[in-house]
Formats: C-alpha cells, sequence, structure tokens
C-alpha cells in the first residue's frame, strides 16, 4: 500500500482501479486482459494459463484449519476418514482452466463453496466446517484458540504456495504500470 500511495501521487492525472477478490480471481483478471497487473497466490500450474512473468511477494503456507469444538473429541490429530465427516469449507472455484471442484482437498467430506476469505473465515470460526487457510491469515485465531491447526495422520495436511505479482508478457506497459513493477521488483529483490 505504502508503494501505489507513492505511486498515485507520482501521477495524479490517472485514474486507478483496485480490485479485490479471493482465489486465483487475479490471475484469472489477468488472463483475461482486464488488469495489468495482479498479485495473489502464486502456482506453478498458472504458467500454462498464459504468458506471464512474476515477483515472489513472499511464502505463503497453507494448513488445514477449524474450530476445535466441531473435531472428534476436540482432537485435531485426525485419520482422513474422520476429516470426511465433516464438511469442507472452499472458495469457489475460478474460471481458469484447472481449476475447479477437483482441486479441493475434500474427497468424501459435504463441500460448501463461499465467494471471499471474510465469509469463509467467520463460517470456520463458527464451526460449520473445516478448511484450507494462509497460516498467516488465520495466525491471531490460531494463538487464540479459536482454531486449531489439523494434523492428519494418514494424509497431506499443508503446503507451501508464493504470494506472487504476476503481468502478462505480452503485454505493453506504460509509465504508471511499469513503475509499479519496478517498484515491486525493489521492494522484494533489494531485501
Amino acid at each position: 500500500n505504502q508503494l501505489l500511495g507513492k505511486i498515485i501521487q507520482q501521477f495524479p492525472s490517472t485514474q486507478f482501479e483496485i480490485l479485490g477478490g479471493s482465489r486465483f480471481k487475479a490471475i484469472e483478471k489477468l488472463a483475461k486482459g482486464e488488469v495489468d497487473i495482479g498479485i495473489g497466490p502464486w502456482f506453478d500450474i498458472f504458467h500454462v494459463s498464459g504468458d506471464f512473468q512474476s515477483i515472489e511477494l513472499k511464502p505463503i503456507e497453507v494448513i488445514l484449519v477449524a474450530s476445535p469444538k466441531i473435531l472428534p473429541n476436540k482432537k485435531s490429530v485426525l485419520l482422513s476418514s474422520e476429516l470426511d465427516q465433516i464438511p469442507s469449507l472452499t472458495l469457489k472455484p475460478s474460471e481458469l482452466p484447472f481449476d475447479d471442484d477437483k482441486l479441493s482437498f475434500a474427497k468424501g467430506s459435504q463441500v460448501v463453496m463461499v465467494e471471499e476469505l471474510a465469509t469463509l473465515r467467520s463460517m470456520l470460526l463458527q464451526g460449520v466446517g473445516w478448511g484450507l487457510a494462509a497460516k498467516h491469515y488465520c495466525s491471531d485465531e490460531l494463538a487464540s484458540g479459536e482454531l486449531v491447526q489439523i494434523d492428519l495422520i494418514d494424509g497431506e495436511d499443508q503446503f507451501r504456495s508464493e504470494l506472487r505479482a504476476f503481468r502478462s508478457n505480452s503485454s505493453f506497459y506504460g509509465p504508471v504500470a511499469t513503475a509499479i513493477w519496478q517498484g515491486l521488483k525493489g521492494l522484494y529483490h533489494d531485501k
């Protein structure tokens, strides 16, 4: 935000549109040519969705979480079959060709899809189900015990991703988009 604030001041005659979204909305909008630069979770499979260049901003640890009140015997170490008895909360898939309900971590669970992260967090806290979440996104709730990290005895229960800025290799960028891109490169590569 500090970088964007500086760029907005540097280019006072430019109208900026900053959009939000969840899951893979940023890469989806970029693939459709609706935005110049996106920032969001990045997986290597995104290379098949377009000719992109990207800048790593930070690593993301994605974990399984739930309210302890819905877990069997309030334990957080479970078998996959125990987890399958609890509804799975997930973000609605994007329109990208590889993103569909088959990417869901839930195999036997009832699946509840929501549009955005705030609703997902709220439903997790209410004990509606379990879900995948970025560890940094729910760190306060993990520290307070409102949510617990689920450890699967017989399956994968966490993975790593990255938060990246990305843009198309096939587009021409004017001075504003170039300044944003160079600013992002400077912020995260000069450390």
